[in-house]
């Protein structure tokens, strides 16, 4: 984990030292993702099937491509349960990434960016108390692992672009897989 730590710096740093020589662009966007988790064994036989693999998101995003297509990006994510008045077990999380990548030019109107990061992620979870009175079980757990994504993006308008993504973070509780659908705006 500290070697790759080490050299996603090194790239980050190398690139961003020889980049600035060449203009570029910032965006932001926002995703609408849905997301698939695989839970580790021994929180199954502990929670059972009242565990949701399985949600929506949000992400918003802020990154900057230099004119070499190495592209930085940070992004934040929030997923959870509606529940009104408590009928139901809720979960949520909240995840921020730092990514690294390279821009591949497939055609005049298609981009390929593979990335490669770190996320920073808590995970709450909290039973309902209609079904299961006394005193709540609460979970909470956050932690730090790498973080892997691709976006395609096709430009629409000279400053809008659509965006499709899938990602995978391979955090302590499970693997965390997802596919998003956005739209990203170039200044």
């Amino acid at each position: 984990m500290k070697v790759f730590r080490f050299i996603l710096l090194a790239v980050f740093f190398s690139a961003s030292s020889l980049s600035f020589a060449q203009p570029g662009r910032a965006y932001w966007g926002i995703d609408i993702t849905t997301g698939k988790t695989s839970y580790s064994q021994e929180l199954v036989l502990l929670h059972g099937d009242k565990l949701n693999k399985s949600s929506s998101a949000v992400t918003l995003m802020l990154g900057y491509q230099w004119g070499n297509n190495i592209v930085i990006e940070a992004n934040s994510t929030g997923a959870g349960s509606i529940n009104l008045f408590n009928l139901a077990d809720t979960q949520s999380l909240y995840e921020t990434k730092a990514l690294i990548g390279y821009a591949f030019n497939l055609s005049e109107h298609i981009r390929l960016v593979p990335m490669a990061g770190m996320s920073s992620w808590a995970y709450d979870s909290e039973d309902e108390l209609l079904l299961h009175p006394g005193k709540e079980d609460v979970q909470q757990q956050d932690g730090k692992d790498v973080t892997y994504k691709v976006n395609m993006i096709i430009p629409m308008k000279k400053h809008i672009q659509l965006n499709f993504s899938v990602s995978h973070t391979g955090r302590e509780y499970g693997n965390a897989n997802s596919a998003g659908l956005g739209v990203k705006y170039t200044f």
